[in-house]
């Protein structure tokens, strides 16, 4: 059975100040065996008579090989940083129906805390196969905005008004068809999308001022008409 993912400890109390020299090392669990200790008490309980992690028994599995490091991640602009172990574990051994249960089930509720930020995830790779529910990651919010299916919506609610600066209107864009909303929806996702060029009118009122009017190229609408039903769909 092998276990990937990023995993913070509920406390940090199981590190040990001599533990901490260990977290860089690819065995970590081997020279902090206390720590999978801890770990596997998480995964699949058992009963301790102090409340403290039991060292692995026969009813454990085996850890058998490990390739894992500690990962800080930063966040904010305060420069704050969240921990964790990441990496992969190959554990070799019986569980019971409970236990079993108990480690299938933390793959989707995870394991320790910061669960809200994505740690405590892990995936095991040879049920998943079998899986109720994809355990991999969900899409990226780009990948939400500027699906295909959201930018032909939204090129279909726009008018044929004037274009912009580069001539083509939105009828044009309607003919140019899905290659064309595959291509803005890659650009837009992979970060390579530059918006054009728009033209500035100024519009003389009734009391003898300017009004300015921006008018943008159909595509860049396109991308302003996405982010406005995303945002406030109901807008």
């Amino acid at each position: 059975m092998a276990w990937s993912g990023l995993f913070a400890p509920e406390s940090s109390a199981i590190l040990e100040t001599e533990d901490r020299a260990h977290l860089s090392c690819p065995d970590f669990f081997q020279a902090a065996p206390h720590a999978f200790a801890w770990l596997l008490q998480t995964v699949v309980p058992c009963q301790s008579g102090d409340g403290q992690p039991d060292m692995p028994s026969a009813s454990f599995p085996v850890l058998t090989r490990e390739a894992v490091y500690w990962q800080d991640i930063t966040y904010g602009s305060n420069g704050k940083t969240l921990g964790g172990l990441t990496g992969q574990l190959v554990l070799q051994g019986s569980l019971s129906v409970a236990q079993a249960f108990s480690l299938v089930a933390s793959q989707y509720t995870g394991l320790g805390k910061n669960r809200s930020f994505g740690f405590g995830f892990f995936i095991i790779p040879e049920l998943a196969p079998a899986s109720p529910a994809p355990l991999c990651p969900g899409l990226s919010l780009a990948k939400r905005i500027f699906s295909v299916s959201a930018l032909k919506e939204a090129l279909y609610k726009l008018p044929n008004s004037s274009p912009g600066p580069d001539g083509i209107t939105v009828d044009d864009l309607k003919q140019a068809g899905q290659p064309f909303l595959e291509r803005l929806s890659d650009a837009l996702v992979t970060g390579t999308y530059t918006p054009g060029a728009w033209t500035l009118y100024r519009k003389k009122k009734k009391d003898f001022s300017f009004r300015s009017v921006v008018v943008f190229n159909a595509q860049e609408r396109i991308v302003q008409r996405v982010l406005a039903d995303f945002f406030d769909p109901g807008g």
